[in-house]
């Protein structure tokens, strides 16, 4: 597994998807490495290549991992994180600018998304030290508690409008506002933070989600 990952696998997408142009992460090639037109950055994406590269630098002990995470925090930190209302947008382009979902103009974002930023920068925080991801992923998290939060049932509202408001009466599709996905993350993004930030609401949400995933959304047979 070792060899698997520090010859076969890192060495093959860093630095190929280090985007020296506009920074963050390419996305999209063809099977020969070469890229395609389409370079839209997803939050997801951008904040598991920073998570990754956070933990590389933990186990390898390779500063170059630093430089490679430290790139995506900057593109978070600039590009993705909505300045006027706050959150994490889903889906930007190459550059940086915010692409709406589907037909709908408003630039809607979602709890899974800003829960994978949360999880990335609170990784990168570990390993850099750097405040100031830290403190934009407690922004990220007090986001998310404002408007995405369900006081009544707990858990978190997973599509919602560009303030943070959620679609409370389903996503896009018909899927429901609350879903094993996104919430199984969430609780993981927010292990992650606590970690770093042993925060008494940052805890209580941890108890609300464990309780929700092993106690209210599994089913008799034990699937989710």
């Amino acid at each position: 597994m070792k060899d698997l990952l520090l010859k076969n696998m890192m060495p093959v997408w860093y630095p190929r998807v280090i985007d020296k142009e506009y920074g963050g992460y390419l996305s999209d090639f063809d099977y020969k490495w070469d890229l395609t037109k389409n370079q839209n950055k997803m939050i997801v994406t951008q904040s598991r290549h920073i998570w990754t590269c956070s933990k590389m630098r933990a186990f390898t002990g390779d500063p170059v991992y630093h430089e490679y995470a430290r790139t995506g925090f900057l593109f978070l930190r600039d590009k993705m994180w909505d300045k006027k209302l706050g959150g994490f947008f889903n889906l930007v382009t190459r550059e940086g600018n915010p692409v709406s979902r589907g037909n709908n103009k408003d630039i809607s974002k979602d709890a899974y998304g800003n829960a994978f930023a949360i999880y990335g920068l609170a990784a990168y925080y570990r390993e850099s030290g750097e405040q100031e991801a830290l403190e934009l992923a407690k922004k990220a998290f007090l986001w998310l508690e404002k408007g995405s939060h369900d006081p009544v049932y707990g858990g978190y509202f997973q599509f919602l409008h560009q303030d943070g408001s959620p679609y409370k009466s389903g996503g896009p599709g018909g899927i429901p506002p609350k879903d094993q996905n996104s919430s199984i993350h969430i609780l993981e993004a927010l292990t992650e933070l606590y970690s770093v930030w042993p925060d008494d609401l940052l805890r209580k949400r941890l108890d609300e989600m464990f309780h929700l995933i092993r106690d209210v959304i599994v089913s008799e047979r034990g699937s989710l």
